[in-house]
Parts: C-alpha cells; sequence; structure tokens
C-alpha cells in the first residue's frame, strides 16, 4: 500500500522539474526573439562609427582630389616654364632658319636649312664683314612685304663708303675681293654711285649678284634688324657643315 505513494511523490517532483525546465526554455526562448541591443554607448555607438567612416570617406576624396589638383598645377608650371624656356632661346640664343630663293648661290641653296646664332650679336657682338646674317628689311621688296627675313652676307660696316664700278664693289676707294661669289653670279654691269652709311648702318648683298634684293636697291640696313649669324648648314644631310 505504500509503494504507490512513493511513485506518486516521484511523479509529482518529476512533474515540477519537467514544467521548471519548460520554464527556462520558454524564457530562453523569448530572450532570443527580443530584439538585441546594439554594441556601443546607449545614444547609438553605431550611427557615431558610420558617421565618422563617413567623414573620414570624404578627407579621402578631398585628398585625392587635392592631389589631382596638384598634378594638374605641377604640368601646366612645367609646360609654362618650357615655353618660356623656348621664348628665350629663340629670342636670344639660336633659331633654326630655311632658305627660300637663290639669292645666296652658290653658297646656299634654296631650301637649306641653317642655324643661326643669335647670342653672339644679342650680348656685346658686332656683324663683320663677311658674315652672313638673317635681317630683315622695311620695305616691301617684291612679293616679299617689310619685316620679312632675309639671308644676306654682310659687305659694308658702319662709317664706310660703298661704291660698285662694273660689279666690283669697292670700300674707301680700295677694291673687296670676293672670292664667295661664283663667275656666273657675277653682275658686270652692276653700278651704283657712292654712299656713306650710318654709325648704326650695314651694306648687306647675296652672293648671286645676278639675283638677290639687298642694300643697292632697298639701301643699308640698321643694327637693330640683323638678327644673328648663320654658322653651320644643318640640312639635306650631305650638305651639313659650316658657312663661309
Amino acid at each position: 500500500m505504500n509503494q504507490p505513494e512513493k511513485n506518486t511523490a516521484k511523479d509529482i517532483q518529476q512533474e515540477k522539474t519537467g514544467q521548471e525546465k519548460t520554464g527556462i526554455e520558454e524564457e530562453a526562448a523569448q530572450q532570443r526573439e527580443m530584439p538585441q541591443k546594439p554594441r556601443g554607448d546607449a545614444d547609438g555607438g553605431i550611427i557615431k562609427q558610420e558617421a565618422e567612416g563617413g567623414k573620414k570617406g570624404k578627407r579621402k576624396k578631398r585628398g585625392k582630389e587635392k592631389d589631382t589638383v596638384r598634378e594638374i598645377a605641377s604640368w601646366v608650371f612645367t609646360i609654362c616654364m618650357a615655353v618660356i624656356a623656348a621664348l628665350l632661346i629663340r629670342s636670344f640664343i639660336f633659331i633654326i632658319v630655311q632658305v627660300d630663293g637663290s639669292s645666296m648661290m652658290n653658297t646656299l641653296h634654296n631650301e637649306n636649312r641653317l642655324f643661326v646664332w643669335r647670342a653672339g650679336y644679342t650680348f656685346g657682338g658686332e656683324p663683320q664683314r663677311g658674315d652672313i646674317v638673317i635681317c630683315n628689311y622695311p620695305v616691301n621688296v617684291g612679293a616679299h612685304k617689310a619685316g620679312d627675313y632675309y639671308v644676306k652676307r654682310v659687305i659694308g660696316l658702319p662709317g664706310e663708303k660703298i661704291e660698285i664700278i662694273s660689279g666690283t664693289v669697292y670700300i674707301n676707294g680700295e677694291a673687296l675681293e670676293e672670292d664667295y661669289v661664283a663667275p656666273e653670279r657675277f653682275k658686270k654691269e652692276d653700278n651704283m654711285q657712292q654712299i656713306t652709311l650710318g654709325e648704326d648702318e650695314y651694306f648687306v648683298m647675296g652672293d648671286n649678284r645676278s639675283n638677290s634684293a639687298d642694300s643697292r636697291y632697298v639701301g643699308p640696313v640698321k643694327r637693330g634688324k640683323i638678327m644673328g649669324k648663320a654658322l653651320i648648314k644643318v640640312w639635306p644631310f650631305d650638305e651639313i657643315g659650316s658657312i663661309e
């Protein structure tokens, strides 16, 4: 008779234990179902972190933009300096010019390209007799306009008296030897009355006396109109060499 009572008590204890387990499981389930609070401070740490991340991204973007601007500025500066250097070189050091025409034959030929040294005249030097120079005339000559450049040879210097008789040039009464004038280029019928050059004037002529617009027709050339001395033929390749 006592055995059933024991079984009943045990059953009651197991039932209580089962109920406790069920309650714990339900509580755990409820906790799982509840939304988890984000880690961070109670005011929204994640939002704050996202804001800081956005600021860092903006700073990086601005940094890249600044780098791009610096790079562009550097390129612009380099190009400007190159242009300025080229202008300075062209204005004061040297230029390359192309011969147009036959007025300097047989010394130079049409389409020859010449290295013209400007620095010699720019920094105190003066043209000398026999120099082949690049100059311009203040008047129109045929199809050429005033200001166009010509390649000619310096014949007379400032203060000298120039005269031409039967093709021969006389300087201060003495005949000038001109071995650079080929016989077939000599103009025997050429005559010019004596003139006296001013303090800054030069008398220039082409070596091809029969076909050259020069000081015989346009008058002396001012010193300021002589831009440089032709030193070297640089084209064509088979004619490369110094000019005399």
